[in-house]
């Protein structure tokens, strides 16, 4: 027998202490030096080689796997079946190219290159779409997040989806798992509790910063700051219940910075919330200007992990879990869809307002019109075949990285983008730590 592939050996802050993880399996074991040696350098392992209570275990984890196995081959039916084979359908619908603000890291231009809302006829076509696909492929869970531009610029076009999509799901005995990207501005108890009604399952907002520093960044198109109203929307949405995801948005100019933020927030009563904190990146024309304050790759792994732990210590929550499919995100997912206000449907938001990268139409009758070579070319995608990928231990978890980075990098989607998934094995170390403090202590 031999030893994975896919084993990630990461040192504990005790000497000769291991975290033994394997990503292809998921599964997770503390080891010593002696281990970690027969792991990493015998060629045969059997119950000799190590204890036999030990071996059998790590036969079973998929730590140590047959000789004739090639794991490739694992991972390979593992995305064919992660891209083709689930049962839910997740659509993403830009009910507004438009923005009241002026972020300036914004990939879509900060609503300037486009303006246009979606029409009641394009809000007609897009239900009749989710509504047509869900019935033509059985599925049963439908998942809808509201986008834009700011979404709530175009509340008729909201509303008009969720109670359409609400109603016809119940009456057809389907989850409805409606959500919302929004800046937080517009929001007030009565948008609020309509979201109540509909089952809202996140509202996902951003906060860059203490008021200072987030009040240069999230700006209205008047240079106003948007801090004091966000902060009071937010605690409002906390009332209700309805789950939320502050995302923080991290650069050279402000990760100094964000512990005053997570301060504040718990002086305010929204501590223990879910917050993704992530590096900011370039991935369009749109916001390349901004590259230069973008963090290094040496410097995300340096400075993310650390801003996850101290999230971590203030008792936030983080979304650590590694990824148990060999796919980045819902990108390349059969059943997953960004309609935009035009109707024209992509893979990723990214992409909108991009026609190299429009996937299709939604036509009068909610069909889509063609399905374009794009769409193909995207969902070919197989990191197997790249060379970089082919022998990572992280590619389980990662799937190749993001396909719209590596398009504005290497202008196709058949390369690697490795940039996020700098500080994963500290990801991998920190989720562990939280979700079992007994066997992997700080």
């Amino acid at each position: 027998m031999k030893a994975s592939i896919y084993n990630l050996i990461i040192p504990t802050d005790n000497s000769g202490e291991f975290i033994l993880y394997n990503t292809l399996k998921c599964s997770a074991f503390v080891i010593d030096e002696e281990v970690k040696n027969i792991l990493e350098n015998s060629k045969f392992l059997d119950g000799n080689s190590l204890e036999d209570n030990c071996f059998q275990t790590f036969k079973k984890e998929g730590i140590i796997i047959d000789d004739n196995i090639d794991e490739r081959k694992i991972v390979k039916v593992l995305r064919e079946d992660s891209k083709f084979h689930k049962s839910y359908m997740k659509f993403v619908v830009l009910t507004t190219y438009a923005c009241n603000l002026a972020c300036p890291y914004c990939f879509e231009g900060k609503g300037d290159i486009l303006h246009k809302s979606m029409s009641p006829d394009s809000t007609k076509r897009f239900i009749k779409f989710v509504k047509n696909m869900a019935e033509e492929y059985n599925r049963k869970i439908i998942d809808v997040t509201l986008f834009g531009g700011e979404p709530l610029l175009n509340l008729d076009a909201c509303f008009e989806i969720l109670d359409s999509l609400y109603n016809w799901c119940k009456e057809k005995n389907i989850k409805f798992k409606p959500g919302i990207i929004t800046n937080g501005t517009l929001l007030n108890q009565e948008i609020i509790d309509k979201f109540v009604k509909y089952g809202m399952y996140f509202i996902q907002i951003t906060l860059d910063g203490p008021k200072d520093v987030n009040d240069q960044r999230r700006i209205h198109k008047n240079g106003k700051g948007t801090y004091d109203e966000i902060i009071k929307n937010l605690q409002m949405v906390k009332k209700s219940g309805i789950p939320i995801q502050l995302l923080v948005n991290v650069d050279k100019s402000n990760f100094d910075r964000i512990e005053e933020l997570l301060d504040d927030l718990i002086k305010k009563d929204l501590g223990e919330i879910l917050i993704p904190i992530e590096p900011v990146y370039s991935v369009t024309e749109a916001c390349a200007g901004y590259t230069p304050l973008c963090l290094r790759d040496v410097e995300i792994e340096k400075i993310i992990p650390k801003l996850w732990r101290m999230a971590d210590k203030k008792g936030f929550q983080l979304p650590l879990a590694p990824n148990k499919f060999p796919l980045w995100c819902g990108t390349e997912f059969r059943f997953s869809y960004v309609v935009d206000s035009f109707c024209d449907i992509y893979k990723c938001v990214s992409f909108l307002g991009k026609k190299e990268h429009c996937v299709g139409s939604i036509n009068e009758d909610g069909k889509i019109t063609e399905i374009k070579y794009p769409y193909y070319d995207l969902m070919a995608r197989d990191p197997l075949n790249m060379e970089t990928c082919r022998d990572c231990k992280l590619l389980p978890m990662c799937g190749g990285g993001c396909p719209a980075l590596a398009y504005k990098n290497y202008g196709t989607y058949h390369r690697e983008s490795c940039l996020r998934i700098k500080g994963l094995e500290d990801r991998i170390k920190l989720y562990l730590e939280t979700q079992f403090p007994d066997k992997f202590k700080n």
